[in-house]
């Protein structure tokens, strides 16, 4: 439902500025500044096929994947210097693996039932420097770019338990609770349509949509907590897992103008 609306969103706005046809001024006042970049998007995230599996055969789970929250975006962008823009990017978002079930266990020569419940979060901020190709200084326009960055991750996994055994040794609880820092890589392309004429005692710039392909290169120890479970069908406990090797970012943005004459105009007010 959410990559839905976003999608009509984003087939809103588009529509609604193509349909205007509104001629652009000959240059773009953007080129004189800094900009700041405010946003919202949906990363579309590439799971794990080996830790999928893995979850599924060594906990009993069902197929379920990681889902993915709203990504928060922030950009900050100097104006550019011979066509090349440099900036800061950061952005948040949260993906979630969910899942309960219940599994029939032999216990004692006799058939219990075991419930289960898996949670686990991950929070991510990724951190880029980024380098933008703008070649054309025109209100509308399109650029090209990368960024090379780092990927903070708080990852957390809680496991809980019953049974209708009274005497189950089976042990829950929270099997991971940790932090990791971890080089990350992304490419992207955008489009920028600029909002005014004359934008030097405009807060407001331009509108922004932006694809990105981010590559993740954080790995985990998953199951290493859990070796002292006996589940039926064990896996490498010490192996490295890419939780989510990569994801593709859709974005919406809004840049604002930190250009020295609107301030001084508004200074000048008060």
């Amino acid at each position: 439902m959410v990559r839905l609306t976003f999608f009509l969103l984003l087939l809103m706005f588009t529509t609604k500025l193509q349909s205007q046809g509104v001629i652009p001024k000959e240059k773009d006042d953007q080129y004189k500044y800094n900009q700041l970049f405010l946003g919202i998007g949906y990363p579309f995230i590439v799971n794990s096929k080996d830790f999928i599996e893995d979850f599924q055969d060594y906990l009993g789970a069902s197929e379920n994947t990681f889902s993915a929250n709203t990504l928060l975006q922030f950009q900050f962008k100097l104006k550019p210097i011979y066509d090349i823009r440099i900036g800061l990017d950061v952005s948040y978002y949260r993906l979630t693996l969910n899942d309960t079930y219940s599994l029939e266990a032999l216990l004692a020569n006799a058939k219990y039932q075991r419930d289960f419940s898996q949670e686990v979060d991950v929070s991510n901020i990724p951190i880029f420097l980024t380098f933008d190709y703008v070649p054309y200084p025109v209100p509308y326009k399109s650029y090209v770019g990368f960024g090379v960055g780092i990927c903070y991750s708080s990852l957390t996994w809680l496991e809980s338990f019953s049974s209708s055994y009274r005497f189950d040794h089976y042990i829950p609880g929270e099997h991971i609770n940790e932090d990791n820092i971890s080089p990350c890589f992304k490419l992207f392309t955008g489009v920028e349509l600029s909002f005014d004429e004359t934008l030097d005692y405009s807060f407001l710039g331009s509108l922004c949509f932006e694809l990105s392909y981010v590559f993740y290169s954080g790995s985990v120890k998953f199951f290493e907590n859990t070796s002292q479970q006996n589940y039926s069908l064990p896996v490498d406990l010490s192996r490295d897992y890419k939780l989510f090797p990569s994801s593709l970012n859709l974005s919406m943005l809004v840049s604002f103008n930190m250009s020295e004459k609107f301030f001084i105009r508004n200074k000048d007010r008060d």
